[in-house]
């Protein structure tokens, strides 16, 4: 009888803890945890070790970014779905020629990059989301996310894009950085942030 009561102790304790968890990911979804940070750094991660030519290494934490974006992709909304799998689609082809058939640390970050401009994109969807529904700081965290997500680009990138990513990085510090600034200016902001982000991740594909 003790071992029956034990038992449903157990089941009392990880039915609590289950409906903890949901609770917690229906407040703060998974775009206001920093779960949304874990691919930045194992994409990071991958490129370091890839430039130190450690290339089982470099796929190790390649694999790793994958899972975390997986993770994301399934609380994503249709739109940032839609825009995430051709990048994370291109980023697992590179998994698969790792660690002998990929010929430049360019090979490797083009995807990676894809993948995070697409991550800031839905950060800025849930800010906007947030911004109408008057939720300021949470959509200033999402927004400090998506700085994250531009910031690690930044990292990768060469040539004229990184132009584009600044500007875009600078957009959400204004926003970040100025709590008087009116609802109807922040949404005509991220309007600009979203188009400025679609134009450059739709660039990675011509």
């Amino acid at each position: 009888m003790k071992t029956i009561g034990h038992i449903g102790i157990i089941l009392l304790i990880i039915g609590a803890m289950s409906g903890v968890t949901y609770i917690l990911e229906t407040i703060h979804p998974i775009t206001l945890t920093h779960d949304a940070l874990e691919p930045d750094y194992y994409l990071k991660n991958s490129k370091l070790y890839f430039k130190d030519a450690e290339l089982e290494r470099s796929k190790g934490e390649l694999a790793l970014g994958i899972i975390s974006l997986e993770k994301i992709r399934a609380e994503a909304d249709t739109e940032t779905n839609d825009l995430l799998s051709p990048s994370l689609k291109d980023l697992k082809l590179v998994y698969n020629l790792l660690p002998d058939k990929v010929d430049s640390v360019e090979q490797l970050t083009t995807p990676c990059i894809e993948v995070l401009l697409a991550l800031t994109y839905m950060q800025i969807i849930t800010a906007e989301e947030l911004v109408k529904a008057e939720e300021l700081s949470k959509a200033h965290k999402a927004i400090d996310f998506a700085k994250e997500h531009v910031k690690t680009a930044l990292q990768m990138s060469e040539g004229d894009r990184r132009e584009s990513e600044v500007m875009i990085y600078s957009e959400m510090n204004d926003i970040t950085s100025d709590p008087s600034m009116s609802t109807e200016y922040v949404l005509s902001k991220i309007q600009k942030i979203k188009e400025a982000t679609r134009k450059l991740e739709v660039s990675f594909f011509h």
